[in-house]
């Protein structure tokens, strides 16, 4: 498995501005930010969503030169767990239009396929043949892309689950009853993600007891939620400002 330090501070505002631009896994890049080894991850999304948002808002050249172009900027690493990423898209839009037996057998077969998966060990089969194809110099560059064909085939799995999952609830009572718990679950879960194992470092240079580390670390990302998911409405209010700001001048109904 791919590991690095546990603490990288060489360099630190390199690093920091690496991050905080979202230039902190492009191509072969891997520039952790200090501790905050979780944190490669946002380096990845961030180009999903701005090629989806090419994909998606504009059309004709212009859609395929700035996909393009974005697609360049990210580089193959990021582009390698592209579809992982999509398929999520994919089941959302999916499930919502599937038949409820479809999604029952689907259900039925994705489990069955994914514990035979595991129980037969092809994930370390599929590894060994994608080092032997690429050769281990390639796949040590690809660091959090390493697995992608595994990661292809997990995230297969996970998608038709859910997809599934959601067509055979759809119409019951489940949805209300398990609605309120996870959205109040989920209404922390990007501070969780994005705190966490900081917090874990920080805790544990104070106390040893692992049960109390967790607490603590949980207490105090609960306690920020509202500057986090909680301050979502107001960050889109400064943003819609901030971009009718800059339109202004260039708007069409302007006398300048």
């Amino acid at each position: 498995m791919y590991t690095e330090k546990f603490f990288s501070g060489e360099w630190p505002i390199a690093r920091l501005a690496a991050n905080l631009t979202f230039a902190n896994q492009l191509w072969f890049a891997n520039i952790r930010p200090l501790s905050n080894a979780p944190f490669w991850s946002l380096g990845y999304e961030f180009w999903f969503y701005a090629i989806f948002a090419c994909t998606t808002f504009l059309s004709g050249w212009n859609r395929i030169a700035t996909t393009l172009i974005v697609a360049v900027i990210a580089g193959p690493k990021i582009l390698l767990l592209f579809p992982v990423w999509w398929m999520g898209v994919w089941s959302f839009r999916t499930g919502r239009t599937m038949q409820r037996k479809t999604g029952l057998l689907l259900l039925i077969w994705t489990i069955t396929f994914g514990w035979v998966y595991y129980q037969v060990g092809l994930p370390k089969y599929i590894q060994a043949c994608t080092e032997v194809l690429l050769g281990k110099s390639w796949i040590d560059r690809l660091s959090w892309s390493r697995f992608f064909v595994h990661d292809w085939i997990l995230g297969s799995i996970l998608a038709v689950t859910l997809m599934s999952f959601r067509a055979v609830v759809r119409d019951s009572v489940v949805p209300k009853l398990i609605a309120s718990p996870i959205r109040l679950v989920a209404s922390c879960t990007f501070a969780m993600y994005l705190l966490h194992y900081p917090l874990l470092v920080l805790t544990a240079t104070i106390t040893s007891n692992v049960y109390l580390n967790l607490l603590v670390t949980f207490s105090i990302i609960v306690a920020l939620t509202p500057w986090t998911e909680g301050a979502k409405p107001q960050w889109r209010q400064w943003v819609g400002r901030w971009m009718a700001a800059c339109r202004g001048p260039f708007s069409a109904g302007n006398p300048e």
